[in-house]
Order: C-alpha cells, then sequence, then structure tokens
C-alpha cells in the first residue's frame, strides 16, 4: 500500500503528533507499505528529502519552530502531480489546516480515499494563526464549522480514543462522519524501561529533593498556570519539591516571570527543548509525573512516564479517565482547582509504588504493533467502501 501523510507540524518540531506519525511510519514500513509525508518546510521553499515534501511556510505566530504552509496554489497542482507520480492509493490528513487542504483537493481530482485522524480541538489553537486577531475572526462556531467541513470530504476518521471519539459525534452530525475509528498512537515501553535516575538529578543537585516532572510544550492551552499555582501548596507538605518543566514554547517567559513574582524562582526548573533520547533519564529521575493539560486527545508523554514506572497525575479531563483509573494506576485532579491539583501531586509521590505495576501493565497494551494493526484495519475498511 502506499500513503500519503498530509500534517502541518513536522520535525525539527517535537510534539505528539509527530511522534505519532514517526511511529506509525515506521511500523508500516517495517510491514512493507509506502509511505510518503507532505510537510511545511524548515526554510521557506519548497523540497524534497527521502520521501517527505516540503512546502514553503512561515512561522506560526510566537512559536516559530511551527510553521505554516500558507501558499494557495490554484489547484494545488504541484501536490496532484506529486500523488498521480508515485501512484499513491490513500491519503491520510493529519489536520484540516493548509496541507490537510492539499489532501482534500487530491482525493477530490483524483479520486483517492482520505482519512483524517483527529489530534486537535481547533478552537483551542486559532491563535496561532497568523492574523492580528485570530480568535475574533475565527470563532468557536466558524472553527466548528470549517471541522465539519473537513470532515464531511473525508471518508473514515481516526481518534486515539473513545472519550475523544465520543465527543467528537456530540459535536458534529450524524452526516458529518461516514465511519469512525479509535486507533490510539502506541508506545514502545522497552523503550523506557531502564534510565540513570542520578545523572540529571546530579547536575541540578538535587540528589535529596523529591522532583515533579512535567514534559511538552509550554504552551497556554497545556495549563502550566495550575501547576504553578498548586506548587506553594505542595511546597508546604514538601519544602525540597522540585518542579522540573522539560519542554520550549511562547508561554515560557511568562510562566517563569509567574513563578519569581511568587517567589518560587528555587523550587523550578525550565530546561527548555530536550533531544527525545534523552527524555528516559529525565522521567527514571522524578518522583511524580504532572500533567494539567486539557487539550489532549491521548497524551503519549503521560504514557511514556507510565512505561518508565514514573507515578502520574493527571487532569481529570478527557482523555484521561480512559486511561487513568484513580489509585489503580495514576492518579486524577480537578483541572480548575490547584488544591486538589496539589494534594494529587502529593499523593502521587506518597503513594505512587503502588501504581507502577498497574501504569506499566496498562501501557504494554498500547504497542506500536498493535495499534498499527488497528490502522491497516481502518485503511483497509477505507479503500474497500471507497471502491
Amino acid at each position: 500500500m502506499r500513503i500519503g501523510m498530509f500534517t502541518e507540524t513536522w520535525l525539527p518540531a517535537r510534539d505528539g503528533l509527530v511522534n505519532s506519525i514517526l511511529s506509525f511510519k515506521k511500523e508500516l514500513v517495517k510491514r512493507g507499505n509506502e509511505v510518503y509525508v507532505f510537510a511545511p518546510s524548515k526554510e521557506e521553499k519548497n523540497d524534497f528529502e527521502e520521501g517527505i515534501f516540503y512546502y514553503k511556510s512561515k512561522p506560526v505566530k510566537g512559536y516559530t519552530s511551527y510553521k505554516l504552509a500558507l501558499k494557495l496554489t490554484p489547484f494545488y497542482q504541484r501536490t496532484t502531480q506529486l500523488i498521480k507520480e508515485l501512484e499513491i492509493d490513500l491519503l491520510h490528513s493529519h489536520s484540516p489546516g493548509p496541507l490537510g487542504l492539499r489532501g482534500v483537493a487530491a482525493s477530490y481530482k483524483l479520486d483517492l480515499p482520505l482519512i483524517f485522524t483527529y489530534h486537535t480541538y481547533i478552537p483551542d489553537i486559532v491563535h496561532y494563526l497568523p492574523l492580528e486577531e485570530p480568535s475574533e475572526l475565527i470563532t468557536e462556531p466558524i472553527a466548528d464549522n470549517l471541522l465539519r467541513w473537513y470532515l464531511r470530504r473525508c471518508d473514515a476518521v481516526i481518534v486515539p480514543t473513545s472519550s475523544r471519539a465520543e465527543e467528537l459525534k456530540k459535536q458534529t452530525k450524524s452526516k458529518d462522519i461516514r465511519q469512525i475509528f479509535v486507533v490510539p498512537t502506541g508506545v514502545d515501553a522497552s523503550r523506557f524501561c531502564e534510565g540513570n535516575r542520578g545523572r540529571i538529578r546530579k547536575s541540578l543537585g538535587a540528589e535529596d529533593r523529591k522532583i515533579v516532572l512535567y514534559v511538552g510544550r509550554i504552551v497556554k492551552e497545556k495549563n502550566l498556570g495550575l501547576l504553578v499555582s498548586a506548587a506553594p501548596l505542595v511546597l508546604k507538605s514538601m519544602p525540597n519539591a522540585l518542579f522540573l518543566i522539560v519542554g520550549e514554547g511562547p508561554i515560557r517567559n511568562e510562566l517563569q516571570e509567574k513563578v519569581k513574582e511568587l517567589g518560587l524562582a528555587n523550587n523550578f526548573v525550565f530546561t527548555g527543548f530536550v533531544p527525545d533520547d534523552e527524555l528516559v533519564d529525565y522521567y527514571h529521575s522524578a518522583d511524580a509525573f504532572a500533567f494539567p493539560s486539557t487539550f489532549e486527545t491521548q497524551g503519549i508523554v503521560l504514557l511514556e512516564a507510565m512505561a518508565s514506572g514514573l507515578p502520574v497525575a493527571a487532569a481529570n479531563s478527557s482523555p484521561f479517565p480512559e486511561i487513568i483509573k484513580e489509585g489503580w494506576n495514576g492518579f486524577l485532579f480537578n483541572p480548575f482547582d490547584p488544591r486538589d491539583c496539589a494534594d494529587s501531586i502529593i499523593r502521587t509521590i506518597k503513594r505512587g509504588d503502588r501504581v507502577i505495576k498497574n501504569a506499566k501493565e496498562t501501557v504494554e497494551g498500547l504497542t506500536p504493533e498493535k495499534c498499527t494493526k488497528r490502522l491497516i484495519n481502518a485503511y483497509e475498511w477505507t479503500l474497500k467502501h471507497r471502491a
């Protein structure tokens, strides 16, 4: 099978969406399939390398590591010509953005099946568009209508979790979605089994401190302000606690200023971007993983932490109650209540050893092999029902 994937996010940026595509691409190729990626360019020009077709792009507002291919060409001739030459069988879009629209156009012009993975709730990200006041131009109802228009042009839709699939059904009308599949991104648990706990702790001078870890982008939709507000309450119970924030993003400076204003500078470390192959040591260095985001469709970093044997505390917000069972494989908290968040982090540190075994077993059921098999089933259904 020859598959063309369309994405608005690509290397060198690293997030859950990019990791998902990389994981599935690797497994699909292992099974003898060919995967081509259509992605925003690292530079302001069209380019090509090793099965990746780049499109001239501009940086996202306030987040220069992310880019959008905003230039619209008549009928997307380059894209359709490439797809014809490659003899692609199926198109897989990971975004309803500018590159995702190229997928729709190619599907229509070449009569090819189009499947779409719903990774992101659109109204939560319109502020990244390079417009003066994007939230005023693209309101929530407009964003919802754009999503529904896009869904109606797809043969099938993939959602990483059942709870998000149900929410998408409620958000749309029955005629908007022809078929929906739940296909999570797999996590290679063996990759996270062993790490150097002492290396990171020593580099931070934190050998005897309780480390609360966050891994991910530093953006407003990740709700990191809650973690900062909860920190003083955690410190009352555990004065030596250290909050380790791993990642980069446009509100990092704002968050660091808030930390300083609260007199917490000695209790927070912002590492900036950390290469993927070093993350294992960070997971193993910590005593608890805190994830306050209400933005996720799956939350891959949460699963990575669980695979590492790091007890987790996550927002009691979809999809996490589907993954985390309170006190069994992790802990949940109200994502709008600093006190509840603090109490959950404290429970995670004190009682985390009780949930580690079950947490690891949870992730072992989500191997890349098993998840790719589900993806291929979705592809085969789509090809069959398009014919």
